[in-house]
């Protein structure tokens, strides 16, 4: 499922989160950031795999990346190719 709100995609790991098997989020979005998302949702699901893509090579450092549990970052624009090795990747990790 895909969401407009960081709320909402919170919401539904709270309610079923053994339906999320990742999360693939922006950094900078209303209401809470990419890292706030990315803590609260590790919070529930430790397990789950996380990446955030940003439009500012500068926005992140690796060490942000890494204590809030995030497993990659990548800068948009994000090639498809690179997205998908990316997500193959994380989800052959936690399989």
């Amino acid at each position: 499922s895909g969401f407009t709100s960081a709320k909402a995609a919170l919401s539904a790991l709270r309610d079923q989160p053994e339906n999320v098997h990742m999360v693939i989020s922006d950094l900078t979005m209303p209401d809470l950031s990419g890292l706030d998302l990315a803590r609260q949702m590790l919070s529930i699901r430790p397990d789950l795999p996380i990446m955030i893509t940003t439009g500012y090579s500068g926005a992140l450092t690796q060490e942000e990346v890494q204590s809030a549990g995030i497993r990659a970052s990548l800068i948009k624009p994000v090639v498809l190719e690179t997205l998908a090795n990316a997500v193959h990747q994380h989800l052959t990790k936690t399989a």
